[in-house]
């Protein structure tokens, strides 16, 4: 597990809301060997504001990574929590496809 953050303050409320995302996606699927997690404001807006990207890469063994994460316009996203929650809401819908037993 890394957690790198990029132009990002890296406060312990922050490390602890990405660790405890984490944990929950390790608890659901067991399958998951390593999480990568990289948080960052990319974009210095003055009148807009930060707005807040989170990747993530999630490794599977004998699968391709889970991959997500964009740069988003979602002003939503000036709130670094709701970019973590959002990228980990993304990252369960996947892996629930990848994880998913094959249909008969």
């Amino acid at each position: 597990m890394t957690i790198t953050f990029r132009d990002v303050k890296a406060t312990d409320g922050l490390k602890e809301a990405i660790e405890k995302k984490i944990q929950r996606i390790r608890t659901h699927f067991r399958e998951v060997e390593d999480i990568d997690v990289v948080l960052q404001a990319p974009h210095k807006h003055h009148q807009k504001g930060n707005l807040f990207s989170c990747h993530i890469e999630a490794h599977i063994p004998r699968k391709p990574p889970c991959v997500v994460g964009r740069d988003s316009e979602d002003h939503a996203h000036e709130d670094p929590y709701v970019a973590i929650r959002d990228a980990f809401a993304a990252l369960e819908r996947q892996l629930e496809h990848v994880t998913a037993p094959p249909r008969r």
